[in-house]
């Protein structure tokens, strides 16, 4: 899952989308914060449990590893959707910048 709160902002996008375009193994769901989705699968809002379980479920199995990065607000945000939709936390790595 990659947040942002505009497409052109999304580092990498067209990388990460080209990736998913390959349908094997990488799936890719994007959250903007400050414009509608672009493209169905992804979301218009902040992370939040209810999509965290949504994009949990797309996966062939449960994550080895989940990594999470960017604001503090955020990280605790998004460690505590994974943590609700069943990661252990122990598996949640984390990296905070800013305030």
């Amino acid at each position: 899952m990659f947040s942002a709160r505009l497409w052109d902002e999304v580092i990498f996008r067209d990388e990460l989308i080209g990736l998913d375009d390959r349908r094997d193994g990488f799936e890719l769901v994007l959250t903007l914060t400050r414009e509608p989705a672009r493209r169905p699968a992804d979301y218009s809002r902040r992370v939040d449990a209810k999509m965290m379980g949504q994009a949990m479920e797309r996966l062939p199995k449960a994550p080895r590893l989940a990594y999470v990065c960017g604001s503090n607000a955020f990280v605790s945000a998004a460690a505590e959707a994974l943590v609700d939709a069943g990661v252990p936390a122990g598996l949640i790595r984390t990296e905070r910048y800013g305030v």
